[in-house]
């Protein structure tokens, strides 16, 4: 009766270090995973204060009046 006891001791015993290790790399990649997200937020916001919308506009005109001259040289 000891034996088998102690066989059951010992595969719970090394469930719970597995379980245990297995639960410490996903939380280490959860945190990493997390830490790349709220980087890469807080690189969007810092681009998007120094965006300046007039240069979408600017963008756009410049491509209207550029738009005859492409269409002309693809047609050459």
């Amino acid at each position: 009766m000891r034996v088998p006891l102690t066989l059951v001791c010992h595969e719970v015993t090394t469930f719970l270090y597995r379980a245990v290790s297995d639960m410490l790399v996903t939380v280490e990649q959860m945190e990493g995973a997390r830490t790349e997200y709220r980087g890469a937020l807080l690189w969007m916001r810092d681009v998007s204060e120094h965006l300046d919308p007039d240069a979408e506009k600017r963008l756009h005109k410049f491509r209207l009046v550029d738009r005859p001259s492409y269409q002309q040289q693809q047609q050459q």
